[in-house]
């Protein structure tokens, strides 16, 4: 009875885990769909995306993989973000980056890196944010993806405007950002960077902020966008201000006035209220209506020293209407107290030469790995040799002077060893260039071998042909020769595969070995055909081009180093 019982327990038990472990493969099914479905909805629909992941149990949120956690992660900041609400104290943001930077994949580190900035940016250290975007940067403009390259030039220009002494920079990243996401065809994001570049240009020059409202304003009236609508009639009283039309920022503040009882729906509508209440204020002193302009400065807030300077400098101006002069000044000098704190911690954060810094270390990474090539180049240089002389025996392999031919290419041949012998014994830090190094030398060697076991025999050719099959086999060939040809010159295939779509595959490889430096002869050995069909196929070539001369102009234009 008893080993019965202990029987049933056991298969009890057995059956208990088994629910168990299917019930948490099922949560974790559950989970891995809850986060693709916020991040499908994350750029059109946020707060749906941050209701998706709400949804999930704290509980679950501990049980997650470490990729599945830091995912959640990213998608959660993404979506609070987006959302309006705060961000700063978020440090789990950095425990992802953290992750993606070991683990990948690149595009999610691009996002983590973007909203880690924004993180920061919000804590007010424009420093850290500028360091994380601009780590973002590159890989989002490697990835080609223009929403988010557009978003990471958007972040920037964000930088500089807080910044208020960088104007111009803050402008160009915003034109950088609406050339991308007009491309990518993008209404929404378009319409908030044409906000973004009025807002830039109001000031100094209204003129040119104008057709960018107008675009914004009609876009966001279309769309029914109630945040856009209220910072385009904000902007609009900016406009007016600028041209003295007291009246029409009036107007234009009445217009905001329903939107303004219902309440502000996040910090940014308040802060357009704040600027519209403002610029009415001092529209009503400047119509000697010092009583309407108190009215307006009660409506104003003061949640940071910007609002606090601007209600100093509206109520200074009221009190000048009612000639209450010593209030005046000392309301004057508060609120330019506290415009020069304001610009002289610009002035200490100087995001636009910690940029300038930042380019200038990629640059110098890049230079490195510029010399990296430079040593590849070299060992392409001995390609050439070594295809120019299996080249030659191969064509001459079946004239009668190939005795006399082969003697003056091992001169060539010893010559050339000697020089790759001492390229050899050189110290090469790039692990990947050590085996082709190594593999020049010994190919060299075994051409040398051929031709004087079999250099007076008709076995010659044959052995020739077969150490160039060893070392650069017919079908893999293309593919080492693009990598070598894409390490010394980057982009430089790509761009020409783009630019003349037409060109078939045989046309760019034949591209790609003049651009390596092979000479006509090498060419030849490679893709195993005579020198005049070589020669035609380069016409041929330029003439699909329509270049006005000979392709090999065009490479030596084209294929130019920088190292």
């Amino acid at each position: 009875m008893t080993v019965f019982s202990l029987h049933h327990i056991t298969i009890l038990l057995s059956i208990g885990l088994l629910i168990s472990s299917m019930s948490c493969s099922d949560r974790s099914g559950q989970v891995s769909s809850a986060l693709a479905a916020a991040d499908s909805l994350m750029m059109t629909q946020p707060q749906a995306a941050f209701d998706t992941l709400s949804g999930i149990d704290s509980t679950e949120v501990r049980k997650m993989s470490r990729r599945d956690r830091a995912f959640y992660t990213l998608l959660r900041t993404e979506a609070e973000y987006k959302c309006w609400l705060p961000v700063a104290e978020d440090t789990a943001i950095s425990e992802a980056v953290r992750y993606y930077r070991r683990r990948g994949p690149e595009d999610r580190l691009a996002r983590a890196l973007t909203m880690q900035g924004a993180v920061i940016s919000e804590r007010g250290n424009a420093k850290g944010a500028m360091k994380a975007y601009k780590e973002a940067e590159p890989i989002v403009e490697n990835g080609g993806d223009l929403e988010q390259l557009g978003l990471i030039n958007t972040r920037i220009g964000e930088l500089y405007k807080g910044s208020f002494i960088n104007d111009s920079a803050a402008i160009a990243r915003y034109r950088k950002a609406l050339d991308c996401f007009e491309k990518a065809g993008l209404p929404e994001r378009i319409m908030y960077t044409h906000s973004s570049i009025a807002r830039m240009l109001i000031l100094d020059s209204a003129d040119k902020a104008i057709s960018h409202l107008e675009k914004a304003m009609s876009m966001a009236e279309q769309s029914g966008n109630r945040s856009l609508t209220l910072s385009c009639l904000e902007l609009y009283s900016h406009f007016y201000y600028s041209r003295q039309d007291y009246r029409g920022i009036i107007s234009t503040t009445r217009r905001v006035l329903p939107a303004y009882m219902t309440g502000a729906q996040n910090s940014a509508e308040e802060r357009m209220f704040n600027n519209l209440f403002y610029n009415t204020a001092l529209a009503y002193c400047r119509m000697n209506l010092p009583d309407s302009a108190r009215t307006s400065v009660g409506k104003m807030s003061t949640n940071s020293s910007i609002d606090s300077m601007m209600v100093y400098y509206a109520c200074a101006e009221i009190a000048r209407q009612e000639e209450r002069w010593k209030d005046a000044d000392r309301l004057s000098n508060k609120s330019r107290d506290i415009n020069e704190r304001i610009v002289a911690a610009a002035y200490d954060e100087n995001i636009y030469s910690l940029e300038k810094e930042l380019d200038y270390r990629r640059i110098a990474s890049e230079r490195d790995k510029a010399e990296e090539r430079q040593k590849i180049s070299i060992l392409v240089s001995l390609l050439a040799v070594s295809f120019l002389g299996a080249a030659v025996l191969i064509l001459y392999s079946r004239n009668k002077k190939l005795k006399a031919e082969g003697a003056l290419l091992l001169a060539s041949i010893r010559s050339y060893e000697h020089d790759a012998a001492a390229k050899a014994s050189l110290t090469v830090k790039n692990e990947q260039t050590e085996p082709i190094m190594r593999d020049m030398v010994a190919m060299i060697g075994e051409l040398n071998d051929s031709y004087f076991r079999y250099g007076s025999t008709g076995a010659f050719p044959e052995k020739i042909k077969a150490v160039i099959e060893k070392f650069f086999p017919k079908k893999d060939t293309p593919g080492r020769i693009y990598a070598i040809c894409d390490n010394l010159y980057p982009g430089v295939l790509a761009g020409i595969r783009s630019t003349y779509p037409h060109l078939t595959e045989n046309d760019i490889f034949l591209i790609a070995l003049m651009a390596c430096g092979l000479p006509t002869g090498a060419v030849c050995a490679i893709k195993r055909v005579s020198e005049n069909a070589v020669n035609v196929h380069k016409s041929r070539v330029a003439s699909k081009m329509k270049l006005d001369g000979p392709l090999s102009d065009f490479v030596s234009r084209t294929f130019v180093r920088h190292d």
